[in-house]
Formats: C-alpha cells, structure tokens, sequence
C-alpha cells in the first residue's frame, strides 16, 4: 500500500520522490492501489497550496494572490489533468461521432485552438473564483483538490476503461471495489465539516459534472480514457471553487 502512496504521489505531482522503483509502473497491483490515494494526494497538494496562501504578503492583491496560487498548482501537478481536459475537448470537437477517430486525435499530443480556449477558460474561470474568495479561501482548495480527486473511483466503478494498454487499464481491471467505495464514503465524511450548503452543494455540482461527463463519453467511445479521467478532475475541482466563490467566504 505505500508502494501504491508514493507512485501515486509521484504520478500525480512533480515532488521529488527519492526511491521510486521504475519497475513498480509496470505492477498491476501497485497501479490498481494507487487509484484509492487520489483523494489524499489532492489533500497534500491542497495543503501546499494553503500555506502558500497563508505566506503571501498581505499587501498582495487577491488577483495577484489568486494568479499565484493556480500557476503553483499547475507547476505541482504538471498540468496532467490540464492536458487531459484538453485532449479530450480536442476529441470531442474533432471525432465528429466517430469513436475510432475521436481516440486517434485523443491520442495526438497536438493542441488545437478550441483546447486552447477551454483550458484559457477554465485557468480563468480558477483565477476570479480564487480571486473573489481571498483570503479565505483555505476550505475551497481542500474540497475542490479532495472531491475532485476522488470523482474519479465511481469513473472507475462505473465505465469501461477503452485504451488498452494505458495506466487506467491496470486501474481497472484490478481494482478493489469494496475500498474503492469505502475510500468514496471516507472522503465524504473528510468533508462533512464543510458549512452544510457548501457541502452539499460542491456534491450537487460534482455529481452533476460526473453524470453528465460521463454520458458523453459513454455515448462516443464507449467508456472512458485517461485524458477523460483528467479532464473530468479539473472540471470538478473548477465546478466546485465556483459554488465557494457563488456561496460566499468561507474559510
């Protein structure tokens, strides 16, 4: 299981981590594991990201403050998610229904003008929702880097994954669901001491993205890829700094 903490960790940040085997991204057991430590990871980042928030200046302007805190982020994480969001709009707009196509162009590692707009529209949309929440803006990081995180196990419980041989495969095939599911009710329970409107609503809203994410990609290939796994994670974790930002401040 610690395996499985730090490949995840390592997989899904740019932290230095001393000791990695190279071999252990070809175990299947070790990959599977890994996917029940999302929702932690998305903590530590989050906590990484609040102390940075907690160190700024006082004298630095909440757009400031805000620009700061999603380039950061995006540095932490590689942009992984970023560049899913964007390979699956790409897909999505040039596939024209055609499955076989829509994954050849998920595929391509070329970014076109409409994934260019969205990710400029979602790193906008992080920016203001951040930006109008400062400087309180601590619970809003650690339930949207959580939950969006965690959306991803039901992705997993839910549909097929459909690229054969990529890291979701092994993800799915060998996945524990009783603590796959028992890792969804934890984080839940991680976020229940949330103002209940806020709570609720950040569920609302994910739930909402999930299904509706889900149904399109069900609808075009068939299940779901990596690159759809990514791109529903940042549109959660947006979706749900938006509900704090529309809900008021809280910290």
């Amino acid at each position: 299981m610690m395996q499985a903490f730090i490949y995840t960790l390592a997989f899904l940040t740019r932290l230095p981590i001393p000791g990695l085997l190279l071999q252990e991204h070809e175990n299947q057991a070790t990959v599977a594991t890994a996917l029940l430590w999302y929702p932690l990871v998305g903590a530590l980042i989050a906590a990484i990201l609040i102390l940075v928030c907690l160190s700024l200046p006082a004298s630095c302007t909440p757009l400031l403050a805000a620009a700061i805190v999603v380039s950061l982020q995006c540095w932490l994480t590689g942009a992984l998610h970023l560049d899913g969001l964007a390979d699956s709009i790409d897909a999505w707009m040039g596939g024209h229904a055609d499955p076989d196509k829509t994954l050849a162009i998920m595929k391509d590692p070329a970014a076109g003008p409409m994934a260019v707009v969205g990710l400029c529209c979602i790193l906008l949309l992080k920016v203001a929702a951040l930006a109008a929440l400062w400087p309180d803006a601590t619970a809003a990081l650690f339930a949207a880097l959580v939950l969006s995180r965690a959306s991803v196990i039901p992705l997993f419980l839910s549909s097929p994954y459909v690229r054969a041989g990529g890291v979701g495969e092994a993800m799915s095939a060998k996945l524990n669901r009783s603590l796959a599911i028992a890792v969804c009710i934890a984080t839940l329970l991680a976020l229940s001491w949330l103002p209940s409107s806020l709570f609720l609503g950040s569920l609302l809203v994910g739930a909402l993205v999930f299904l509706y994410w889900r149904h399109l990609w069900q609808g075009r290939i068939g299940g779901f890829t990596g690159d759809v796994a990514g791109g529903m994670i940042e549109l959660t974790e947006t979706s749900v700094l938006l509900v704090f930002a529309l809900g008021g401040n809280y910290a």
